[in-house]
Protein backbone atom coordinates (compact mmCIF):
# COMPACT_ATOMS: atom_id res chain seq x y z
CA UNK A 1 0.00 0.00 0.00
CA UNK A 2 0.96 3.68 -0.67
CA UNK A 3 0.34 6.30 1.92
CA UNK A 4 0.94 9.66 0.66
CA UNK A 5 1.45 12.78 3.08
CA UNK A 6 0.30 15.45 1.78
CA UNK A 7 1.23 19.10 3.50
CA UNK A 8 0.51 22.93 4.07
CA UNK A 9 1.82 25.50 6.26
CA UNK A 10 1.96 28.99 6.75
CA UNK A 11 -0.70 29.83 5.46
CA UNK A 12 -1.32 32.42 7.67
CA UNK A 13 -5.19 33.39 7.14
CA UNK A 14 -5.18 33.58 3.63
CA UNK A 15 -8.36 32.05 2.26
CA UNK A 16 -7.88 33.80 -1.29
CA UNK A 17 -5.23 34.38 -3.23
CA UNK A 18 -5.10 38.04 -2.11
CA UNK A 19 -2.67 39.97 0.07
CA UNK A 20 -4.77 42.62 1.87
CA UNK A 21 -1.91 44.44 3.38
CA UNK A 22 -0.23 44.84 -0.57
CA UNK A 23 -3.64 45.28 -1.88
CA UNK A 24 -2.70 42.75 -5.03
CA UNK A 25 -3.63 39.48 -6.16
CA UNK A 26 -1.06 36.58 -4.96
CA UNK A 27 -1.75 33.93 -7.32
CA UNK A 28 0.46 31.18 -5.31
CA UNK A 29 -1.74 31.62 -1.52
CA UNK A 30 -4.11 31.00 -0.25
CA UNK A 31 -6.22 27.65 0.70
CA UNK A 32 -8.31 27.98 -2.48
CA UNK A 33 -5.57 27.17 -4.45
CA UNK A 34 -4.86 24.21 -2.00
CA UNK A 35 -8.35 22.98 -2.57
CA UNK A 36 -7.72 23.01 -6.72
CA UNK A 37 -4.18 21.34 -5.93
CA UNK A 38 -5.78 18.77 -3.32
CA UNK A 39 -8.47 17.45 -5.23
CA UNK A 40 -6.24 16.01 -8.21
CA UNK A 41 -3.13 14.55 -5.62
CA UNK A 42 -6.56 13.28 -3.67
CA UNK A 43 -8.03 11.30 -7.02
CA UNK A 44 -4.31 10.13 -7.63
CA UNK A 45 -3.90 9.04 -4.54
CA UNK A 46 -6.20 7.63 -2.14
CA UNK A 47 -4.87 7.14 0.93
CA UNK A 48 -3.00 10.39 1.80
CA UNK A 49 -2.75 11.56 5.09
CA UNK A 50 -3.64 15.62 4.80
CA UNK A 51 -1.65 17.92 7.51
CA UNK A 52 -1.07 21.54 8.41
CA UNK A 53 2.39 21.97 10.12
CA UNK A 54 0.94 25.70 11.43
CA UNK A 55 0.80 29.48 11.40
CA UNK A 56 -2.42 28.53 9.54
CA UNK A 57 -4.93 31.37 11.33
CA UNK A 58 -2.85 34.32 11.79
CA UNK A 59 -1.92 37.11 9.18
CA UNK A 60 -3.09 38.71 6.33
CA UNK A 61 -5.99 40.58 8.54
CA UNK A 62 -7.65 36.96 9.92
CA UNK A 63 -7.20 38.43 13.27
CA UNK A 64 -11.14 40.28 11.67
CA UNK A 65 -12.49 36.64 12.61
CA UNK A 66 -10.98 36.09 15.77
CA UNK A 67 -14.48 35.95 17.25
CA UNK A 68 -16.56 33.74 15.28
CA UNK A 69 -17.00 30.62 16.27
CA UNK A 70 -14.68 28.61 14.39
CA UNK A 71 -12.18 30.39 12.07
CA UNK A 72 -12.82 30.82 8.30
CA UNK A 73 -9.50 28.87 7.79
CA UNK A 74 -10.40 26.22 10.50
CA UNK A 75 -13.69 25.98 8.55
CA UNK A 76 -11.60 25.75 5.00
CA UNK A 77 -9.44 22.89 6.88
CA UNK A 78 -12.29 20.76 7.71
CA UNK A 79 -14.37 21.24 4.57
CA UNK A 80 -11.38 19.86 2.70
CA UNK A 81 -10.52 16.99 5.18
CA UNK A 82 -7.15 17.83 6.58
CA UNK A 83 -6.49 14.84 9.09
CA UNK A 84 -3.76 16.91 11.48
CA UNK A 85 -3.41 20.12 12.43
CA UNK A 86 -0.25 21.20 14.28
CA UNK A 87 -0.24 24.57 15.99
CA UNK A 88 2.39 26.80 15.11
CA UNK A 89 3.71 29.33 17.29
CA UNK A 90 1.47 32.17 15.71
CA UNK A 91 -1.63 30.24 16.65
CA UNK A 92 -0.40 31.41 19.87
CA UNK A 93 -0.57 35.16 19.17
CA UNK A 94 -4.44 35.59 20.92
CA UNK A 95 -5.68 34.79 23.79
CA UNK A 96 -5.73 31.40 24.94
CA UNK A 97 -9.60 30.99 24.59
CA UNK A 98 -9.14 31.93 20.39
CA UNK A 99 -6.40 28.78 20.42
CA UNK A 100 -8.89 26.13 22.37
CA UNK A 101 -11.87 27.04 20.79
CA UNK A 102 -10.57 26.55 17.33
CA UNK A 103 -8.56 23.41 18.19
CA UNK A 104 -11.61 22.14 18.96
CA UNK A 105 -13.80 22.59 16.14
CA UNK A 106 -10.61 21.34 14.07
CA UNK A 107 -12.61 18.18 12.98
CA UNK A 108 -9.16 16.09 12.85
CA UNK A 109 -6.40 15.59 15.45
CA UNK A 110 -4.55 18.11 16.53
CA UNK A 111 -1.11 17.03 17.60
CA UNK A 112 2.12 18.51 19.03
CA UNK A 113 4.94 16.63 21.35
CA UNK A 114 6.53 20.20 21.89
CA UNK A 115 4.05 22.70 23.92
CA UNK A 116 4.21 21.77 27.77
CA UNK A 117 2.30 23.71 30.68
CA UNK A 118 5.15 25.35 32.52
CA UNK A 119 3.78 24.04 35.67
CA UNK A 120 3.95 20.23 35.52
CA UNK A 121 5.78 19.55 31.82
CA UNK A 122 2.50 17.68 30.53
CA UNK A 123 1.87 18.21 26.79
CA UNK A 124 -0.98 20.68 26.23
CA UNK A 125 -2.15 18.96 22.84
CA UNK A 126 -1.40 14.82 22.05
CA UNK A 127 1.72 13.97 20.60
CA UNK A 128 0.79 11.47 18.43
CA UNK A 129 -2.08 9.81 15.87
CA UNK A 130 -2.95 6.46 14.80
CA UNK A 131 -4.08 6.21 11.17
CA UNK A 132 -6.32 3.13 9.55
CA UNK A 133 -5.80 3.52 6.33
CA UNK A 134 -7.06 1.00 3.97
CA UNK A 135 -6.79 -1.44 7.15
CA UNK A 136 -3.08 -0.77 7.65
CA UNK A 137 -2.21 0.71 10.29
CA UNK A 138 0.24 3.78 10.54
CA UNK A 139 1.86 5.60 13.50
CA UNK A 140 2.33 9.24 13.54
Amino acid sequence: ITITIGATSDLHGRLFGYDYALNSADSDAGITRVATLLQAEKNDNPNMILIDIGDTVQGNSAQLFNDDPTHPVVESMNALEFDVWVPGNHEFNFERSFIDRNLDHFNGAVLSSNIKWESNGVNYIRGFQIFDVDNTFTCK
